[in-house]
This record gives C-alpha cells, structure tokens and sequence, in this order.
C-alpha cells in the first residue's frame, strides 16, 4: 500500500468533495471493502431523557457493609498481618 502524505490526503478529499462522491459512493467503498451495511434502524423516541438516565438507578454497583461488616474485615487485615510478622520472625 502506497504511503500518503497528509498535503496528499487533503489534495484527495477535496478532489472527492468537489467531484465524483454521491449518496451511493460511500455506502458503496464499504460494501466493496467487506464491511456490511445495515438498514437505517428507527429510533423510538417515545422514551423521554429522564427515563433513559435513570434506566439503572436501582442497578447495585457496590455492596453496603454494615459496621459490623467492616470491623471484620479490618480485624482480619490486622489479623493477617500479625501472622506474616509472626512468619518473618521466625526464619529470623
């Protein structure tokens, strides 16, 4: 594939945008490059922005610890850490 400079690209785009490109030229180099083209699909607009932001607002994105919940976990940290300090003074 041939290397194009960027006063070549502009030079190409301006000849297309000035010249030959119609509705059907761009929808045509992607079907020949292999892409597939869908159908324009409809979009419904019976859903008003209000709805659609607050679509997941009741989605759970973390969990809720209680205190209790946390304390656990810190007292097992600190109960872990122990043990590796136990650990490193033993091969001492």
């Amino acid at each position: 594939m041939p290397k194009i400079n960027l006063r070549e690209s502009i030079s190409e785009i301006s000849k297309a945008w000035n010249y030959d490109v119609t509705d059907g030229t761009i929808p045509n180099s992607f079907a020949k490059a292999g892409f597939l083209l869908r159908e324009k699909e409809e979009i419904n607009d019976d859903v008003l922005i209000d709805d659609f932001l607050s679509l997941d607002s009741e989605a759970e994105t973390s969990e809720t610890l209680t205190e209790m919940d946390i304390l656990d976990k810190v007292k097992n940290k600190n109960n872990t850490a122990m043990n590796c300090d136990e650990d490193e003074n033993d091969e001492d």
